[in-house]
């Protein structure tokens, strides 16, 4: 079984800009212990520019993500002290309609960078990835197109779609990956506690370079990848108290 997870998580929120900061200790360990500590800490913010009161936003995203192994108390002789970082950073517009069906639209360009600050487990220590990305909101349904860009990319706690490096196939890494991707998504919502629905996405990747040690290059022809599912969100809330200032 897995050791028991435990963390913290600060939000932040005014009319201009919001933030989380957040950290998850995956597996703490201790004296004697043979697999490493594990921990990983984020913050995502969002600033606007412009917010006006007819529903126009532009605006700055900042987001960052590490992954920590190792430990002061790390016997694992298997593995070494190992970080990795995700950080991206860009620009949104976003427009709300105020009606009852034609909900919003957001169009939003991001640079994603990833780098291993210490360790040898992947083949890169650094790489980049661009992803402009347009999104639709109508009534219950939501449709999201993007078009994504990586060279020497690894997405740490994201799809392996993604990644430069394949998930099936030992010592192979691909030059560079670019694909465009569609999702569609219907969400039933009518209570704050729970929403259901269903969801499809399609991902095309264009002709692309793969590269393995013992075979060389290798061009590989464009191909799809087909997705489809149902989904159960559950967010339950329990009030502890009700708190009022006291007034003398």
């Amino acid at each position: 079984t897995s050791d028991l997870e435990s963390g913290i998580q600060i939000l932040y929120e005014n009319r201009f800009h919001s933030s989380d900061l957040w950290v998850n200790w995956q597996s703490f360990i201790f004296e004697n212990d043979i697999h490493q500590e594990m921990f990983v800490f984020g913050y995502s913010s969002k600033t606007n520019i412009i917010k006006t009161d007819n529903g126009l936003e532009i605006g700055i995203p900042l987001q960052f993500v590490a992954q920590h192994r190792g430990g002061e108390v790390n016997i694992a002789e298997t593995h070494s002290i190992q970080t990795y970082s995700n950080y991206s950073t860009g620009l949104f517009g976003k427009y709300s309609f105020g009606q009852k069906y034609l909900k919003d639209i957001t169009l939003a360009c991001y640079y994603i960078g990833f780098t291993q600050n210490v360790g040898t487990l992947y083949p890169f220590d650094k790489g980049w990835a661009v992803y402009p990305e347009l999104s639709v909101r109508i009534h219950d349904f939501q449709l999201d197109m993007g078009y994504f860009v990586g060279k020497d990319f690894i997405s740490l706690l994201g799809s392996p779609h993604f990644n430069n490096i394949s998930a099936k196939t030992p010592d192979m890494t691909f030059e560079k990956m670019d694909m465009f991707m569609a999702e569609i998504e219907y969400c039933y919502h009518k209570s704050k506690y729970f929403s259901f629905g269903i969801e499809g996405s399609i991902i095309h990747y264009f002709p692309y370079t793969s590269f393995r040690p013992e075979y060389g290059t290798m061009e590989r022809e464009k191909s799809n990848s087909f997705s489809f599912g149902l989904f159960l969100n559950i967010n339950p809330r329990i009030r502890i108290a009700n708190l009022k200032p006291y007034i003398e």
